[in-house]
């Protein structure tokens, strides 16, 4: 009979025990106020006193070898409790440490953040002060007062993101600390409801943008709209001017030069008016572009660019033989087209270098986006094709340079009056563009090979992928 009251209390008192360690696994709060109720110690001391009463009430009957063993496993059970909760210690003193350092690093987000916000803005006024000071009373004062409050206004949206952020992160922490902790509905309520906040935020973004893009789009307007007010003007004031001239110089003017001089200015309307469609027709493209899926594709930008490229060679093709044409006639006007070949050189450049940095920059925010899915290989082979395309466009550059200044030689010559010379040096251009043409498309072949053996080799991972799930 006392061997079975011993073991119902060795029973109740292992049960117990179990218990605990089965609830410090899952609710370590639950864990600490279990420990404060009934502690390891406590339980060994009920079992010593209860020992004790047995033991005086059954005397020689007292099986002191069942309590012997009973009581080692249960300093042993003890010993091992006591690792645990010295363990959990140590596990809520990392999880702690953890969280301190990553509260720290998303402070010191924010911080960088905001410190790029006001650096951007400290540039743009930089920018906007050097331009007023070097445009003087050209200076744009509306776009500038315009760009101004877009910026603030997007400083303001960054800044309540943020806000969302820090808040979230807060409530994240809450709920880890909390016995809702486990509940995955808590964790997917918290994301939804954050979700929520986000898109929120994001919708003004989008507003933003638009009235953006809504401005410039009728800056654009009105900008042709002058350009062709200009145009109308420049035509008038022509014609006043050869009415001046005819009734100054009686038989002595020169109506067949007035003739072909009229006849110039009319091609060339034409066109200016091409040119302005063409930009028109390219900025819709880039509205187009910038609000589909495909705006974060750097190719899908480049292939638009080309493609304005191409129209706008075209035009110049027609510029230039327009101004072939009209160089018997004025010097002048082909010394002023020769500028404008250097200018839309410089902005060739300017144009290669930005590209070169929004590859740069839409790959930074890629990779720490991505984090390690961030594809590094193909980078790498979009970054080394990016640098060979500049590096034939750089010659591209050089071979305009180049036929201008052989132009303006020519022009400056006795062969200047020779069209054969004239046609020479088109077809000598041409064959150079057409070479480099070659390059390019072998340049392409190139990219898409890469592409397509990347491809093949996916598509086999993956088959491979099925086939050991299938097993």
């Amino acid at each position: 009979m006392s061997n079975i009251k011993l073991g119902v209390l060795l029973v109740c008192v292992s049960l117990t025990c179990v218990a605990f360690s089965v609830s410090a696994d899952h609710h370590g709060q639950d864990h600490e106020q279990h420990h404060e109720n009934i502690s390891p110690e406590q339980m060994l001391a009920d079992f010593e006193a209860e020992s004790e009463s047995r033991r005086s009430e059954e005397g020689e009957h007292f099986d002191e070898e069942a309590y012997a063993f009973e009581r080692s496993i249960m300093e042993r059970r003890m010993e091992l409790e006591n690792k645990r909760i010295a363990l959990d210690q140590e596990f809520r003193a990392l999880d702690e440490e953890a969280q301190q350092y990553w509260s720290k690093r998303q402070r010191e987000d924010m911080d960088r953040q905001r410190e790029d916000m006001q650096n951007r803005q400290a540039e743009f006024e930089a920018d906007a002060d050097r331009r007023r000071s070097e445009e003087g009373d050209n200076f744009d004062e509306e776009s500038y007062q315009f760009e101004r409050s877009m910026m603030e206004r997007r400083s303001e949206l960054d800044e309540r993101r943020m806000a969302i952020e820090e808040e979230f992160n807060s409530k994240r922490d809450q709920l880890g600390n909390s016995p809702q902790g486990q509940d995955q509905n808590a964790w997917q309520a918290l994301d939804q409801e954050q979700q929520s906040a986000l898109e929120a935020i994001d919708q003004d973004y989008q507003k933003l943008d638009q009235e953006g893009q809504d401005y410039w789009n009728k800056r654009r307007r009105e900008d042709a709209n002058r350009q062709r007010e200009d145009m109308a003007n420049m035509r008038a004031d022509f014609e006043a001017d050869a009415d001046r001239r005819r009734s100054e110089e009686g038989d002595n003017f020169d109506e067949e030069s007035y003739q072909f001089e009229r006849s110039m200015m009319e091609r060339r309307s034409e066109l200016d008016e091409r040119r302005m469609a063409i930009e028109e027709e390219f900025n819709n493209k880039r509205d187009q572009l910038g609000n589909s899926p495909s705006g974060q594709d750097q190719n899908a930008w480049q292939a638009l660019d080309e493609d304005q490229q191409r129209a706008f060679e075209a035009i110049d093709q027609d510029y230039q033989k327009l101004d072939q044409e009209g160089q018997d006639y004025w010097n002048k006007r082909q010394q002023e087209e020769a500028n404008r070949q250097r200018e839309n050189i410089n902005r060739q450049r300017e144009e290669l270098e930005n590209r070169r940095e929004e590859f740069e920059a839409e790959v930074e925010r890629r990779r720490d986006e991505e984090g390690e899915h961030f594809d590094e290989d193909g980078y790498e082979f979009e970054r080394a094709m990016m640098e060979r395309r500049f590096d034939l466009e750089e010659r591209h550059i050089d071979i305009d340079e180049e036929f201008s200044r052989k132009r303006d030689e020519l022009g400056n010559s006795p062969d200047g009056q020779n069209e054969n010379a004239w046609q020479e040096l088109d077809q000598e251009q041409q064959r150079a563009f057409e070479a480099l043409d070659e390059q390019h498309q072998t340049l392409d072949q190139e990219s898409q090979s890469y592409w397509e053996t990347r491809e093949e080799e996916h598509r086999k991972r993956e088959e491979e992928e099925r086939e050991r799930e299938e097993e």
